[in-house]
């Protein structure tokens, strides 16, 4: 049977190729039809050995003995499993967002990005926490965008292969170790890391009022705030070059005085300026850059699949 359904996972459908034999069991397999345990067989693609390639077959069976009539049943109806996988694994997702989202902000709290359990602090009291302000604010509008929380899932789903990877290349640093002892496991990157970007598309989609801004705070580390910094530093200078001398001076008033509002007049003139617009755009995207990856960081290197562990153990003696 190439399928079989994950308890552990909610009931995701799992492909037998995808999975990793030594670290599959984790995911508790059992058979669609039958709902009994499964283990994984892997086989030779080719019976002749003159044709052999290497190239491996890997298929789901049964643990114990099935009766013939019923396992006949269970090949039969597989590949329409497979089909309607997902619709199925839908219905998965939403089972596994039924246990996580009660302790959700709790979890990201205290992923493993954090030295210890994160806290929020107020950015206001930063000497130019107007602009922070102005910055959380903008961010909280730009994550309500569908297009852009699609584009922090893709990242988030995808950031072993694209960040993580790379930056263990020197085994010896602590970011390697850290990483590898905890975080590497065939089904952390597999499955871990897509339960990361659903529960992260479903926090910017769904969270609301204090839950959402604690999100985006955790989210505006220092390396972001420098980022923002720099960023408002290109863009004031530019967007003064653009005015007259008298509107010039009061420019520079409004930005000493509140930048928050300051950055609200940047916003307002570069729609009459293409160079403006071109450096705010850029800049701006800088910030936004670091601002995804710092966030995706964070759900990243959330235990997931730990939790559900813990979680399933809990329903079971309730």
């Amino acid at each position: 049977m190439q399928y079989a359904e994950s308890k552990l996972l909610c009931g995701e459908i799992i492909d037998a190729s995808d999975v990793d034999i030594e670290t599959y069991e984790e995911l508790i397999p059992v058979c669609l039809v039958t709902k009994k345990r499964v283990r994984l067989v892997t086989y030779p693609a080719q019976s002749v050995p003159e044709w052999d390639t290497g190239e491996l077959i890997h298929t789901w069976t049964h643990i114990d003995k099935i009766p013939y009539s019923t396992l006949n049943l269970c090949y039969e109806s597989n590949q329409h499993y497979g089909k309607e996988s997902h619709t199925i694994n839908s219905l998965a997702y939403y089972n596994r967002l039924k246990l996580l989202n009660p302790n959700l902000i709790k979890l990201i709290k205290n992923s493993a990005v954090f030295e210890q359990p994160a806290t929020v602090g107020n950015l206001d009291n930063l000497f130019d926490g107007g602009l922070m302000h102005w910055l959380v604010d903008f961010l909280i509008e730009i994550v309500r965008n569908k297009v852009a929380q699609n584009r922090f899932m893709d990242e988030c789903q995808n950031l072993y292969d694209n960040c993580i990877k790379e930056s263990m290349a020197d085994k010896s640093s602590y970011f390697y170790q850290f990483v590898d002892s905890n975080f590497t496991a065939p089904n952390h990157k597999v499955y871990g890391s897509k339960i990361a970007s659903e529960m992260l598309g479903y926090a910017l989609a769904n969270l609301q009022g204090q839950d959402i801004i604690e999100l985006i705070h955790l989210g505006v580390n220092e390396p972001v705030q420098e980022s923002m910094r720099i960023a408002a530093d290109k863009i004031s200078s530019m967007a003064a070059s653009t005015l007259e001398p008298d509107e010039k001076s009061e420019f520079w008033e409004w930005w000493k005085a509140n930048k928050y509002l300051g950055m609200n007049r940047i916003k307002e003139f570069s729609k009459k300026s293409p160079n403006l617009r071109f450096i705010y755009k850029k800049y701006i995207a800088e910030v936004l850059h670091k601002f995804s990856l710092n966030l995706c960081l964070i759900f990243w290197f959330v235990p997931w699949l730990d939790e559900l562990k813990k979680l399933n153990q809990q329903s079971q003696t309730q």
